[in-house]
């Protein structure tokens, strides 16, 4: 599967994590969440549209250990349901290659 469709997976996905959290933590962490998963999406576009990558790719492997992050203190305070957490780990496990080597993201 190519970046453009595994990013805007990761995008839904972290938006159904959001809608699940807490009242008092979707908003601030919620927000952070959601901006940098759409940070990551447009940021992995962008290396695929240019033909110096590399600096895209960088910031968008950036913006993914972001994610994987804070997924890992959302498990870790039990803020998360553990299939959907999983659902997007996958996800990020998948475009970690994907943004790793350019050239190939067809």
């Amino acid at each position: 599967m190519d970046l453009y469709i595994v990013a805007k997976k990761v995008v839904a996905a972290c938006y159904d994590i959001t809608n699940d959290l807490p009242e008092h933590e979707r908003n601030l962490s919620g927000y952070k969440l959601r901006d940098i998963a759409l940070s990551f999406y447009t940021t992995s576009i962008e290396a695929l549209t240019r033909r110096k990558r590399k600096n895209f790719l960088r910031k968008a492997r950036l913006k993914l250990f972001l994610l994987d992050g804070l997924l890992e203190v959302y498990k870790e305070l039990d803020l998360v349901d553990g299939q959907k957490a999983q659902e997007l780990n996958n996800l990020l496990v998948r475009c970690l290659p994907l943004i790793k080597k350019p050239g190939r993201h067809k």
